[in-house]
């Protein structure tokens, strides 16, 4: 159902749309008809002025005719007798001719030439022998013929005006309709998602503007749909990982409540281990909490990067040797100085040590590697390779969420929460750099990060 408000608005377009097309068009009326008006006054004050000229050619035959001379004037009793009748109407003509500023005849007797008069000279062999003098106005033919003109053209503009009105109307029907559909539709879908509603579709705008408006609105959408999609995992996730340890603490402190079995120390240890399991869990959600809320701040200061790493790999020691694990560094630079929040610098390679630890089998190796970067605009990479079982392409992408694993078999023990990777994660990007993960199925596994140039004291070009 289309709301309210689209029809307001369709409704104030089409009206807005209307009276524009009939203001355009009643300027339009009135300019054309003022412009016809002066063109057939000027096309009528033309008409007369030839017929002044007829006049004052058949005067200077007739004087040519009776000698050079207006005695003829003398003899003429009504006006009609002396010019013809198609023309003006000599009934409602005032005329005069003057010669030599005399006055030969005049009708009527009273009249007094005007300069607003029309005037034509009366020529004989190339010599003025008098003036025309004709008051102006207009045929009767004359005017009909203008009236009517003027009334065919009224009425044409006049259809053609409306026709335009119509058809523009039309046209705003067509383009509000093209406009608005999507956006009704995008409303639904706005609808759909207050109400927890993710994958109304949502139309593509066959125009540019609406387009990127829809276009934005299908990211947000597909977003939303992510984050839902994420947190309904994550509380999957979080009650998993919590109920393991709660029942397995509720099932012991029960047998012992049913006098099934009685406190031992192992049975202690195996609460402790569980209480601190959950305690984990809880510290790593609110780290990712903290960092995503950006509550972190981090405390700067200048590290070298390659002595860190050292240190950090002496933490594994006793377990390198009792796996017989041997764990390199790589590096052709001598130390590294970056700007980075020591502890969580520290955080992240424990983290991602631990994790190469997990994965790498008795007797096998671990690599690290610190190189400096030309691409991107430089940096440094810090990458820790397993020689572990590897983790199959489609995996890899998913790896950095929280809860993630690639094997779901995996026991707790060995897969973890699955919150460590994304911790690393978030410590990186906060410190402006970006992490990776590269890895072929039966050869092992690299994880790593990278810093960016304004991170580092060295000069990478």
């Amino acid at each position: 159902m289309q709301s309210k408000g689209f029809y307001s608005l369709r409704r104030r377009l089409l009206s807005f749309f209307g009276l524009l097309a009939i203001l355009i068009g009643l300027t339009d009326f009135a300019g054309s008809q003022l412009v016809v008006h002066q063109e057939l006054s000027v096309y009528a004050e033309h008409v007369r002025q030839d017929q002044v000229d007829d006049w004052a050619r058949i005067l200077s035959a007739l004087y040519v005719e009776h000698g050079n001379s207006w005695s003829f004037l003398g003899s003429i009793r009504s006006p009609k007798s002396l010019f013809p009748i198609d023309g003006l109407v000599l009934g409602q003509t005032q005329y005069s001719i003057v010669s030599n500023r005399r006055v030969l005849v005049a009708f009527p007797k009273s009249t007094k030439p005007h300069s607003s008069w029309l005037k034509s000279p009366i020529v004989v062999m190339d010599h003025s022998v008098g003036t025309l003098f004709i008051r102006p106005t207009v045929s009767p033919s004359l005017a009909q013929l203008s009236h009517q003109l003027f009334s065919y053209f009224s009425l044409l503009q006049a259809f053609c005006i409306i026709a335009a009105i119509a058809l523009s109307t039309l046209i705003a029907i067509q383009v509000l309709r093209r406009v608005l559909r999507p956006l009704e539709q995008l409303t639904a879908a706005a609808k759909g998602i207050a109400e927890h509603i993710f994958d109304l579709p949502i139309p593509k705008g066959e125009d540019r503007e609406v387009a990127e408006v829809l276009n934005a609105f299908r990211m947000m959408q597909a977003h939303l749909t992510m984050a839902q999609e994420a947190r309904e995992r994550l509380l999957a996730d979080v009650m998993h990982e919590l109920r393991t340890p709660m029942t397995i603490i509720a099932n012991q402190i029960e047998a012992v409540q049913l006098g099934v079995s009685e406190w031992k120390d192992e049975q202690l240890t195996v609460l402790y281990d569980e209480m601190i399991r959950m305690g984990a869990v809880l510290n790593d959600l609110q780290q990712l909490s903290d960092a995503r809320a950006g509550v972190w701040r981090l405390n700067d200061s200048w590290i070298d990067l390659k002595e860190l790493i050292v240190n950090v790999r002496e933490i594994y020691h006793s377990e390198y040797k009792m796996r017989s694990i041997t764990c390199m560094i790589h590096s052709d630079l001598d130390s590294v100085r970056v700007l980075v929040d020591r502890r969580r610098m520290t955080q992240v390679l424990v983290n991602l040590l631990t994790n190469a630890m997990k994965f790498t089998p008795d007797g096998g190796w671990i690599a690290c590697s610190l190189r400096e970067i030309r691409e991107s605009g430089g940096g440094i990479q810090v990458a820790i390779q397993d020689c572990g079982p590897g983790i199959a392409p489609e995996h890899l992408p998913f790896l950095f969420e929280r809860f993630y694993r690639a094997d779901h078999s995996r026991s707790r023990d060995t897969g973890g929460s699955g919150l460590g990777l994304a911790i690393v994660k978030e410590i990186v990007e906060q410190h402006g750099g970006s992490v990776f993960v590269k890895s072929t199925t039966g050869e092992g596994s690299t994880f790593g990060f990278t810093l960016p140039a304004n991170r580092t004291d060295r000069m990478i070009v």
